[in-house]
């Protein structure tokens, strides 16, 4: 549904944005959990990843970390 005069983005194109990187935050800290004990290397490398950049934009940050080695490549999709 377009609304006009909002500028840049309806109401509903920004809430549809925040829940995405919501949720991308959400599954961050849930591998994040499952990788202290399960993994506890790729947690360690997760968390100094999560140290440095911010979860603030979802697909930025995937990018990101598909981007920085092999193993947060393979994290990201299984």
């Amino acid at each position: 549904m377009y609304v006009p005069g909002f500028g840049e983005a309806s109401p509903e194109a920004k809430a549809a944005k925040h829940l995405h990187d919501f949720f991308t935050y959400v599954a961050v800290r849930i591998v994040s959990a499952q990788l202290e004990s399960y993994n506890p290397e790729a947690y360690l490398e997760l968390r100094e990843f999560l140290d440095t950049n911010s979860v603030s934009d979802g697909d930025k940050f995937c990018a990101a970390l598909m981007r920085r080695s092999s193993r947060h490549m393979n994290l990201g999709t299984k």
